[in-house]
């Protein structure tokens, strides 16, 4: 699964402090996907060092993962909630300011990593 590789290719990033994902073990210690669900779904959220500045640089960089403020569909899309769904929200309400949201679509999951590397760096 696409979702799942990327998931666990996020992990061993030195710029990701954490991954949300329920298809990974650590995300899911009860065991509830294949209890309660067919699978862990495409959505994947992870926290980025670096804050603010670093999250808008790389949501920037990409070129396969479009910046998108709806998730979902066939096409991978990141959203950065700091800067776009959230920005109304009261400050304690919101998500933390490195916190991204990808989306994750039909394609092959090295290019979407091959992509987010990319990002990585730009984001330095």
């Amino acid at each position: 699964m696409p979702t799942s590789s990327t998931a666990a290719w996020l992990t061993a990033q030195p710029r990701v402090g954490e991954v949300y994902f329920p298809g990974l073990p650590e995300c899911d210690p009860q065991q509830i996907i294949g209890r309660q669900m067919r699978g862990p779904g495409a959505m994947v959220a992870f926290a980025m060092e670096g804050g603010y500045a670093a999250a808008a640089r790389f949501t920037g960089s990409v070129t396969l993962f479009t910046h998108a403020v709806s998730l979902g569909g066939v096409d991978s899309l990141v959203q950065h909630p700091a800067a776009l769904t959230h920005r109304p929200v009261a400050n304690e309400a919101r998500p933390h300011e490195a916190v991204l949201r990808l989306s994750i679509g039909l394609e092959d999951p090295e290019d979407l990593c091959a992509d987010l590397a990319r990002a990585f760096a730009a984001a330095r």
